[in-house]
């Protein structure tokens, strides 16, 4: 009886909301605008429950799964573009991370759960700012790149500084580079100690170009 109390409690803190289904990056630009700061993002929901059964008001939601150009996988020049709603899971069985990026691809199927991961997103991983979360040291380690937009126009950023300051506007996708001769690992087993994730270029018997990203040390992740 006491556990149901609890649980029934906890999401009794939800407060009423309207919710929003665009199917647009164009139609979620035209919210925001219209809503000024009175909305949240949702994607996989994870962390977005969590606070709306903590009890933090929101009076819109705004649910990102319905924009197709926030769930692809691309390659672009010697580049992949990952949509900012693209699953954990979609992300390590895509042909485009299968083909390019083995060794990410094989790190990303021991991140979390299996719930975790066919629920959580590449971009509520990153914008959760979670210093136990594995995504923000391994997109440092990678040298990645954050596309945002919003009614004015669309920029990026690197991905440390998504982690410095507050980014206002939709995130839209995560873009890293790749090489036959990039090599990527990441070391999770002194966990919830630390975790390190390490890229380099490896040539002429020599690793070059190395990257290192931090994860659980300190407040926030270091690259």
């Amino acid at each position: 009886m006491t556990e149901m109390a609890s649980f029934q409690g906890t999401y009794s803190n939800i407060s009423s909301f309207d919710l929003h289904r665009p199917t647009s990056i164009a139609e979620v630009c035209e919210l925001t605008t219209r809503f000024g700061e009175n909305y949240m993002f949702m994607g996989g929901g994870l962390d977005v429950l969590q606070m709306l059964k903590s009890g933090m008001p929101v009076e819109n939601l705004i649910y990102l799964k319905t924009v197709p150009e926030l769930n692809s996988v691309e390659i672009v020049s010697n580049m992949i573009r990952v949509g900012a709603c693209v699953t954990h899971h979609a992300f390590e069985i895509h042909p485009a991370i299968l083909e390019n990026a083995t060794d990410l691809a094989h790190v990303w199927k021991q991140l979390g759960n299996i719930r975790i991961r066919i629920a959580g997103t590449i971009g509520g991983n990153i914008l959760a700012n979670n210093a136990s979360y594995d995504a923000l040291p391994a997109f440092l380690a990678l040298d990645a790149v954050a596309h945002f937009e919003d009614s004015k126009g669309s920029w990026c950023v690197s991905i440390e500084n998504v982690t410095k300051t507050k980014q206002f506007g939709l995130l839209t996708a995560i873009e890293f580079p790749i090489g036959d001769a990039r090599v990527f690992s990441m070391d999770r087993s002194l966990k919830p100690v630390t975790s390190v994730a390490i890229s380099a270029e490896f040539s002429c018997g020599l690793f070059k170009n190395i990257r290192v990203g931090i994860g659980s040390a300190f407040s926030t992740p270091l690259g």
